[in-house]
């Protein structure tokens, strides 16, 4: 069964970053996962995999942009699946 990740655009009840101060809060903008999250996560189209699951009620699907990114990640570190996961 088939659903997409809709969780990442929901703003948490407890924000880390609202604890921050603004020097940590700047520099976790500039890092390159916030990089990495803005230009390839959330340009994931997730739809595009949904006719590889089935249209019966079962279990959902683990998000298919979180897969792909460690996928990414993976192979930008050279790391192993073992490694990763």
């Amino acid at each position: 069964m088939f659903r997409k990740n809709q969780k990442h655009l929901q703003q948490k009840f407890f924000n880390p970053e609202s604890n921050m101060n603004s020097t940590l809060r700047g520099f976790l903008k500039k890092h390159w996962s916030a990089y990495f999250y803005e230009n390839i996560f959330l340009n994931i189209d997730e739809e595009v995999f949904a006719p590889l699951y089935s249209n019966n009620m079962s279990r959902p699907n683990v998000p298919v942009n979180i897969l792909f990114s460690l996928e990414i990640l993976k192979e930008m570190h050279n790391l192993t699946d073992l490694q990763l996961y």
